[in-house]
């Protein structure tokens, strides 16, 4: 029992004592971090948009970007030294950290400089038909061949429906007939109840967009072509051309 109460009392004087805080140590490894960030987020950022902007040149050759990213990030050391950080004396957590902010700003940039509103090589999508119009509902008129050659009769009442989209936005629609500009409607989604689609719906569901009208009869005997021209706002261009035959 004595003995048990000796070894309590020694355990009780035992003082507890705390590794002491160096404070300027602290804020050297803090101001070293915030260095190591700053100077990794410059490089990222500058790299991005070369990257983006080869790509963009190259396009859509993507590779020549991705080489050169990655080659930006064999300058990390380097960028450390010439800010007086030893590459040696930063621990692995900090590199992991460092090429972690360069990696996900590089890349994010990169896509966002390959995409609109900053660039777009993508012209715009366009399907079209031809439709009956003597009676609800609108009825498609299948095209005598895959060259989009239709035949009408020329006392027939028909419209254009037109379906055209774009990866941004489609900044204008021109449609003609023989040079001579028609009139485009837009059409609401109560518009497009009046047609049916089903007879080439694959054809009307391949891409989103709007839809879009122009009534074309009755027309006069002959052979004609109607013209359809969509454009985005980077100057992209989409022609779609069809022969309408009218007897």
């Amino acid at each position: 029992m004595a003995r048990r109460r000796m070894v309590r009392r020694e355990e009780e004087e035992i003082e507890i004592r705390l590794p002491e805080f160096d404070e300027k140590e602290f804020l050297l490894e803090e101001t070293k971090a915030a260095k190591i960030t700053y100077i990794t987020l410059l490089l990222a950022t500058l790299s991005g948009v070369i990257t983006g902007l080869i790509g963009q040149a190259t396009w859509p050759k993507e590779v020549y970007g991705v080489i050169f990213g990655l080659a930006f990030a064999t300058f990390i050391p380097t960028l450390f030294r010439m800010f007086k950080i030893n590459p040696k004396e930063v621990s692995g957590k900090r590199w992991a950290e460092a090429y972690g902010i360069y990696f996900i700003t590089w890349f994010v940039l990169w896509v966002l400089l390959l995409n609109p509103p900053f660039f777009d090589a993508v012209e715009p999508k366009i399907t079209a038909g031809i439709f009956q119009t003597g009676g609800v509902p609108f009825t498609e008129v299948a095209p005598l061949s895959s060259q989009n050659i239709y035949r009408l009769e020329s006392d027939g009442n028909y419209s254009l429906l037109i379906k055209a989209a774009d990866n941004w936005r489609v900044d204008r629609i021109e449609v003609s007939l023989d040079n001579r500009t028609l009139t485009l409607n837009k059409l609401t989604s109560d518009d497009v109840d009046l047609y049916n689609l089903t007879t080439f719906k694959e054809k009307w569901e391949r891409h989103g967009g709007e839809y879009y009208s122009v009534s074309l009869g009755p027309l006069t005997p002959g052979t004609r072509e109607v013209v359809i021209v969509a454009k985005d706002p980077k100057g992209n261009v989409a022609k779609v051309v069809l022969s309408v035959n009218s007897v």
